[in-house]
């Protein structure tokens, strides 16, 4: 990570306790190349008290689709985005949904931000519940 590049496109965003790294990087790739090298860079340790295991399912999705969206913004999603990865994000949302693992404010900030990446968020939500039920009823 060169300096320059670092502090052109800020900081760290410490209102995003999950995904901040994740944002960086992405505006980080918006301005600069990036190269692959194939060797841990990172380190990521796991204890009783990690964020990952703070049970906040929703905060941790929303951050993901502020990221999603960013990226979503600025470069030509690939062909099978939707199917690949916002549908699997959606139906995250659902699950989250379902289970009340969220307040409702952050789902509705949820919603507006999926229906900024795909307005026809609605027909997919229908799509989602009319399959998942399709596999439930196949299960039995």
């Amino acid at each position: 990570m060169r300096r320059e590049v670092f502090l052109k496109v800020g900081k760290l965003d410490t209102q995003m306790p999950f995904s901040a790294d994740w944002m960086l990087y992405s505006k980080m790739m918006m301005i600069s190349s990036i190269a692959f090298v194939a060797e841990p860079l990172n380190y990521h340790r796991t204890h009783e008290k990690t964020m990952r295991k703070s049970n906040n399912d929703g905060l941790f999705l929303e951050e993901r689709i502020q990221v999603l969206d960013y990226l979503f913004q600025r470069v030509q999603a690939p062909e099978n985005f939707l199917e690949k990865i916002y549908d699997p994000t959606l139906g995250w949302w659902m699950r989250v949904l379902i289970c009340r693992k969220a307040q409702l404010s952050g789902h509705q900030r949820i919603y507006r931000l999926l229906a900024d990446i795909e307005p026809s968020i609605n027909y997919r939500i229908a799509k989602n519940c009319i399959d998942a039920l399709g596999r439930k009823l196949r299960l039995r």
